[in-house]
């Protein structure tokens, strides 16, 4: 098992104006294509900020404790959430994840965040679309964030 690790730089702009939108959050999809491969995510972008926690945000460092990844194999539930059969349906399938463990303040049908194993070999992640069975299998990262003030 080899780890990969991306830099990427995301920029919205000096005047905020990417979050001059009109509802409360926005989801935007991003997608990143390597070797033949596209993958895609959800960014979930929220204009509801208080001015603390903005002005304060940067010079927070979060613990690296509060980003998870997991696979989950298709038709397969978690989190109170059934993970469809394609890669089309990973987006609804995370959207309500995290749904769910926001409602639950972390918890959702028995799994909590804290449960997601932090571990190297219990977030190993996969880097073949399918298992040895041929059932495919998705990878997720999801983040707790935490508000101050």
């Amino acid at each position: 098992m080899q780890r990969f690790t991306f830099h990427y730089l995301l920029d919205f702009g000096a005047d905020d104006a990417a979050f001059s939108f009109a509802t409360e959050t926005l989801t935007v999809t991003l997608s990143a294509t390597a070797g033949g491969i596209t993958a895609f995510a959800d960014l979930e972008t929220s204009n509801s900020l208080s001015s603390l926690t903005r002005s304060s945000c940067m010079a927070t460092l979060w613990l690296s404790i509060d980003l998870r990844v997991f696979k989950i194999r298709a038709n397969v539930s978690r989190f109170g959430v059934t993970m469809g059969a394609s890669a089309s349906q990973a987006p609804t399938f995370i959207q309500q994840a995290i749904a769910a463990l926001t409602a639950g303040k972390g918890s959702a049908s028995g799994d909590t965040f804290e449960a997601i194993d932090p571990s190297e070999a219990g977030s190993a992640l996969t880097l073949l679309p399918t298992d040895s069975d041929g059932t495919a299998i998705f990878n997720f990262a999801i983040a707790r964030v935490r508000s101050s003030g």
